[in-house]
């Protein structure tokens, strides 16, 4: 006989109230506001979800995600539990979490033997190897802020809000040491090119990130303005290349890490057409709203492409030291 244990969940709200009985696997859930939960009871603990129909308006940003929702947990520790449980934002959350901690573990200093793999000299120049390392940092921060505030903005409008800014920020960061880092090996050896070009990147960086902070930037309707301000933030890292090759042509811009910036413009540009369109999502509603939806297609092809380039810096280090 199945021993049956009787929990209880308030939610918060006046008349949501649901009852799950361990064993049996029952659910019984008061519909007097038309809430439909989902409870799995996994060592005593009952993980709630529900549908876009049940969301408050300010959670409801991606109509063709049906399913999957947490509740408005009004918690950091809510948020933080709900890294372990099925749910739409659980893989946008990992999906950059992880690679957040692998560079970390760079920085810890497993990218030592990376970086200095066969290389004549084991002894670099400090810059060169700052310059991979800010590389490093400010990828590792884009993606732990993206990670963050998907895995808290369930927390609350307001709160959601300012981590949404956050996210913003580590994007601004990811594309700066982009453009910094490539246009300081394409013109190592003109120390003077290269700072004027560099200060004028972070400049188009600040102005973005400045931009951003205005409230009128978020939610689905200012989608496609953050799109093109943030591919211009990119085609910025661009222009000192496109300058050194008129003006030398394919040798003058053999040092930048032409192949895997194209490469990584790949990635962001396919990644970037699934948050757009939101497919598959929109093709096959309700088929993709825990696994396989565009933002999560969108980060992982982003992850991608910041790997992608750190390898390109690795062979940047590898033709000045080899």
């Amino acid at each position: 006989m199945t021993e049956t244990s009787v929990y209880t969940v308030n939610d918060g709200r006046k008349g949501v109230t649901s009852t799950c009985f361990q064993g049996t696997q029952e659910l019984e859930v008061n519909t007097s506001v038309g809430y439909q939960t989902s409870a799995i009871t996994t060592t005593n603990i009952i993980q709630q979800v529900i549908d876009w129909d049940d969301l408050p308006r300010w959670m409801r940003i991606d109509p063709y995600i049906r399913r999957g929702y947490r509740r408005e947990l009004n918690s950091f520790y809510a948020c933080l539990r709900s890294l372990f449980y099925l749910h739409n934002e659980l893989i946008n959350t990992w999906s950059h979490l992880i690679p957040a901690l692998v560079y970390l573990a760079m920085l810890m200093g497993f990218d030592v033997k990376i970086f200095r793999y066969d290389l004549k000299d084991s002894t670099t120049c400090l810059a060169d190897w700052t310059t991979i390392q800010i590389y490093v940092v400010g990828t590792m921060i884009c993606l732990g802020l993206s990670a963050f505030f998907h895995c808290t903005n369930a927390h609350s409008e307001a709160m959601a809000n300012r981590l949404l800014k956050l996210d913003y920020v580590g994007i601004c960061f990811s594309i700066s040491v982009t453009n910094v880092s490539s246009t300081y090996f394409g013109l190592r050896d003109d120390p003077w090119l290269r700072n004027v070009y560099n200060t004028f990147c972070l400049t188009c960086a600040l102005a973005v990130l400045l931009s951003m902070m205005a409230p009128g930037v978020d939610g689905p309707g200012a989608a496609l303005f953050r799109v093109f301000t943030f591919l211009a933030l990119m085609l910025s890292g661009c222009v000192p290349i496109l300058h050194i090759f008129i003006m030398q042509g394919y040798e003058g811009v053999e040092h930048f890490p032409l192949m895997h910036t194209a490469l990584m413009g790949l990635c962001y540009l396919a990644g970037t057409c699934f948050y757009v369109t939101h497919w598959p999502e929109k093709r096959w509603p309700t088929t993709f709203d825990i696994w396989g939806a565009s933002h999560q297609l969108f980060h992982v092809l982003i992850a991608l492409g910041q790997f992608i380039f750190l390898l390109g810096l690795r062979n940047a280090l590898l033709v000045v030291y080899t």
